[in-house]
C-alpha cells in the first residue's frame, strides 16, 4: 500500500485537509458493508432553523471506538494521519455518527462543534462523478470555495467553524451517500 497523500486547501487562513490513500480498497468495502447495515433513524438536522428537514443518522456511543474492531481501526488510522497534518491540535472527541443521504434529501450550510475540529470519512467503496454529492465548504463571506468529491476512503479534516454543507446525490445515483463524522471540541493549547 502506498503512503497516504495530504492536500491542504486554505479557507480564510484556516486549513481544509484532504487525506487520500489511508485505507486499502478491500478494507473500504468491508467497512462500508458494516456501516450500510447499521440502523439509521430520521432524526438529525443541520441548524435550528432547519429542524423540519431531517437527515438519516446512526449515532455511535463513544465507547464503541474502543470496543468495535472496525471503528477502532478507522479512528486510530485517521487520528495518526491527522496528528501528522495538525501536530499541535488538542481536541476531545464529543460525537461520532454516520449520515446517509439519498437523492431528494435537503442539506443546509452549518457549523459543527465550535471551537472544534471535524474528521469526515467518505465510506462508499464506489462513487461515480455523475452521482455528485460533493461536500461544499464556504469562506467567511458565505461564498462556496471548495466542492470536495466523496472519493472512496477519503478523509477531510477541517475546523468545525468552517461553514459547510453535506452533498446530496444526483438523481442518477443508485446508492446512498454515507459519511462517518468524528466531531471534536478544542481543548486549548
Amino acid at each position: 500500500m502506498k503512503e497516504p497523500t495530504f492536500r491542504m486547501l486554505p479557507i480564510d487562513d484556516r486549513p481544509l485537509i484532504l487525506i487520500d490513500g489511508l485505507f486499502h480498497p478491500n478494507f473500504i468495502n468491508l467497512f462500508d458493508h458494516y456501516l450500510k447495515g447499521l440502523p439509521f433513524s430520521l432524526a438529525d438536522y443541520d441548524t435550528e432553523d432547519n429542524r423540519q428537514s431531517l437527515h438519516w443518522i446512526h449515532e455511535f456511543a463513544l465507547e464503541e471506538l474502543t470496543t468495535h474492531p472496525l471503528l477502532k481501526l478507522v479512528y486510530s488510522c485517521i487520528r495518526s494521519a491527522t496528528e501528522r497534518a495538525c501536530p499541535k491540535s488538542r481536541i476531545q472527541l464529543k460525537r461520532v455518527h454516520c449520515n446517509t443521504s439519498l437523492y431528494g434529501d435537503m442539506q443546509y450550510p452549518h457549523h459543527d462543534i465550535t471551537p472544534g475540529m471535524t474528521w469526515l470519512y467518505y465510506s462508499n467503496p464506489v462513487w461515480e462523478r455523475t452521482w455528485m454529492g460533493e461536500t461544499i465548504f464556504y469562506d467567511s463571506q458565505g461564498e462556496p470555495v471548495y466542492a470536495v468529491f466523496p472519493k472512496p476512503g477519503r478523509v477531510v479534516v477541517f475546523g468545525a467553524g468552517i461553514l459547510h454543507r453535506g452533498g446530496v446525490p444526483s438523481r442518477e445515483c443508485v446508492e446512498a451517500r454515507r459519511s462517518l463524522a468524528f466531531k471534536f471540541l478544542n481543548q486549548g493549547r
